[in-house]
């Protein structure tokens, strides 16, 4: 398929279409769902919530142009968060059932190495909604709650989102593709090879439900087998593997199962990169699975043909179906006795591994101690002048810090009693922050001016205040008045003579 990635001259990622979400259930805490509490939810119990494929689709516009971040974070234009923001998405938006399909840019160089290695490459999207806790089944799977009127607010890229492993920053383009069941003999065939690489039955079963998938293409199982393994599985094999997985399930080129010629059946596997061994495995598992019932109509026409009656023939049936059972009681047999042995050889390779382990541990332990036992003695080599002096530098940082919290603590009370009759109590954590809002609640402009000036200015502020509420008085108030108004007792005196 073509890939949808392209790097731009400048080294930005360019992703023209990829999955950002998709109408699913998923697990959710009752604290994480809005509005959890009126809603009566628990905040320690998961619940099932569906991102309804209407819902999604009515949603898409709001998915355009918004941030990408390298992990989840509520960014507003107050609060842009700039470290984080690696991207953005396009203006393409659209519900393709079930994704939500956008474009990308990526711009950030450390970012598109992550994405391109592995290390993150899961998209989840970030959006508001209204919880509707009313429950019901979507494809055959209970929920608990409706996810409504979803608002777009961000898409992260993450090493593993909850949408899933097919919600990441695509590759290349969507594929899709009808598989056919894929019988047992040729699940053997593929299974061992990769048996050696599953480290546990889980994987086992991972793998087998990764292959037996109805309804996933090529490329989706073998990203779902690499990201189900781990990377445990080189590509060689992996590739072998899928080339089996193509060649048994699909009805494409490759599909060798419905070819009788035995030579057509080798070209095409041959052209796939199998060896000369592995073609011969899958010729003999592609022989295992002719049909037994046809295989003995046709000798039981040859029967009738050489005078044998009906009884004796299905005598004859009875016999191979019993045959049968026992070859289906063997194999189930051998298959337990090959799981052992995997388990056995699982439990090996985890004892060796522990111990190499311990070892290690062990090693880096007495590294440690002979590394603290030299740093002790260099210590203890130190000269008491030098202690002497570290000791002196910490008790005047210690007292230094105490001086500058007491004189900040000064300036803030002072500053708080200084704007009280203009403001009232102000509760702030510093007097830098006091001066500002009181400039503010007064109406002055503080854009371009330093914190170290906020004190200056409610000063003169303040001064200007205080002269505003002073009486004029007129200046001829006292060159005015006569001696006796001045002296009114001065009236009452008599001078004789």
């Amino acid at each position: 398929m073509g890939s949808v990635r392209t790097t731009d001259v400048e080294g930005r990622l360019r992703v023209a279409k990829t999955p950002i979400s998709k109408a699913n259930i998923c697990p959710y805490m009752g604290r994480e769902i809005p509005d959890g509490q009126k809603l009566g939810l628990d905040p320690e119990r998961i619940y099932q919530m569906l991102r309804d494929p209407d819902e999604l689709k009515k949603a898409a516009p709001t998915f355009n142009g918004l941030p990408v971040l390298e992990e989840h974070f509520h960014v507003t234009a107050a609060n842009p968060r700039r470290d984080l923001v690696v991207g953005t998405t396009g203006n393409e938006a659209t519900f393709d059932a079930p994704y939500l399909m956008n474009s990308l840019v990526i711009w950030d160089g450390d970012a598109i190495n992550r994405i391109k290695t592995g290390e993150q490459r899961e998209l989840s999207s970030a959006y508001r909604y209204v919880a509707d806790m009313t429950p019901g089944e979507y494809e055959g799977q209970k929920y608990d709650g409706v996810m409504r009127d979803i608002v777009g607010s961000h898409v992260a890229v993450v090493p593993t989102g909850r949408a899933g492993p097919d919600v990441l920053v695509a590759d290349s383009q969507m594929e899709t593709m009808s598989m056919k069941y894929i019988p047992r003999a040729q699940r053997r065939a593929m299974f061992a090879k990769l048996r050696p690489f599953l480290a546990q039955d889980a994987d086992i079963e991972a793998a087998k439900k990764a292959l037996d998938c109805d309804e996933m293409g090529k490329d989706d199982a073998a990203e779902t087998l690499r990201n189900l393994l781990g990377s445990r599985v080189p590509d060689e094999i992996m590739d072998q593997v899928l080339a089996l997985f193509e060649n048994a399930a699909t009805g494409g080129a490759l599909n060798t199962a419905e070819d009788d010629d035995l030579e057509a059946r080798r070209s095409k596997l041959k052209e796939a990169g199998l060896s000369d061994d592995e073609i011969d495995k899958v010729i003999s598992a592609l022989a295992e699975t002719a049909e037994d019932e046809d295989d003995f109509d046709v000798m039981a026409e040859k029967m009738r043909k050489a005078g044998m009656s009906e009884e004796d023939i299905e005598a004859c049936r009875a016999m191979c179906e019993a045959q049968g059972a026992q070859d289906d009681e063997q194999s189930e047999a051998d298959r337990q006795r090959e799981a052992e042995g995997a388990r056995r050889a699982d439990d090996d390779r985890a004892a060796r591994e522990i111990k190499d382990r311990k070892d290690e541990a062990a090693g880096a332990r007495r590294a440690d101690e002979d590394r603290a036992e030299r740093k002790r003695l260099d210590r203890e080599r130190e000269s008491a002048g030098a202690k002497a002096a570290m000791d002196a530098a910490i008790k005047k940082a210690k007292d230094d810090a105490v001086a500058e919290t007491m004189a900040a603590m000064r300036e803030l009370h002072a500053a708080q009693d200084a704007v009280k009759p203009f403001v009232g109590s102000v509760t702030m954590d510093s007097a830098d922050g006091v001066y500002r809002f009181t400039l503010r609640q007064l109406g002055y402009d503080l854009s371009g001016i330093p914190s170290s000036a906020y004190r200056a200015m409610f000063n003169q502020h303040a001064q200007r205040a205080e002269t505003a509420k002073r009486p004029a008085i007129a200046a001829d108030s006292a060159a005015g008045v006569g001696l006796l108004d001045k002296f009114p007792g001065l009236k009452a005196v008599k001078i004789k003579g």
